[in-house]
This record gives structure tokens, sequence and C-alpha cells, in this order.
């Protein structure tokens, strides 16, 4: 049923939910990656000017590799050469256990394809 659900930067493809639920509030705060150690697997983002990463899946990279180095823009702000230890306590506010992250796939967000479910004419509901 969510398998394709998509909620990340505050834009919704759900029927239902158009906005993102409270409880998943942090879909909303994207950061912007500027560089990072290959660990992270994050040259994807790197590579794509207008592609972003939800901040819960940085931090979740970062708590997996905390040696590693990133840098990123994040709510206008840059940070340049951060570790695990420079975001510990965003990660304690804000991770889940490990075994409950597991089940957390999160998608990158590209402003210039932002996807919403359009409800707006003509679609009709179908006829019973």
């Amino acid at each position: 049923m969510f398998a394709n659900l998509r909620l990340e930067g505050g834009v919704s493809n759900h029927l239902v939910f158009r906005q993102p639920p409270g409880p998943f509030g942090y879909l909303e705060d994207l950061a912007d990656v500027r560089r990072a150690d290959p660990e992270l697997e994050l040259a994807f983002f790197i590579h794509r000017d207008d592609s972003q990463i939800v901040y819960y899946d940085l931090l979740n990279r970062m708590e997996r590799h905390p040696q590693a180095n990133v840098s990123f823009r994040r709510a206008g702000v840059d940070y340049d050469g951060v570790t695990f230890a420079d975001v510990r306590e965003d990660a304690e506010k804000l991770l889940h256990s490990r075994a409950f992250r597991k089940y957390f796939h999160f998608r990158w967000v590209r402003d210039s394809e932002k996807i919403s479910c359009d409800m707006s004419p003509p679609w009709q509901p179908p006829a019973i």
C-alpha cells in the first residue's frame, strides 16, 4: 500500500495525505550535499545540481560511518568537513533505533521535478 509513497521535501504523491502527516515532519528537512567521502555513498547527490537528500537519511549514513567527512548546505547554512561527532546531538534527537531505521527508505528530492498528486479536473471518481 505504501511501497511507492513519496513524502520527502514537503511534497506528497498520496491521494489522501497531500501534506506529510505530522509524525513525519523531518521529511521536509533537506540537505544539498557538496562533497562527501565515498563510504557515505552520496556521489549521486553531488553530481546533480538540483538533487537533495533528507537530512534524516544523511544523519543515518553518517552514524554508520562516523569518521567520514561531508560538506552540505541545509536551511541556508553551509557545513564544511562535518563528521558524525559534529551532528551527534541532531542524530540523538531525530534518529530512531537502527532496528527501526532498517525499514526506512528515502528517495532523493529534485526541486525541478516535485511530485504531487493532482486531483484537479478532469479526474473523475470511477463509476460504481
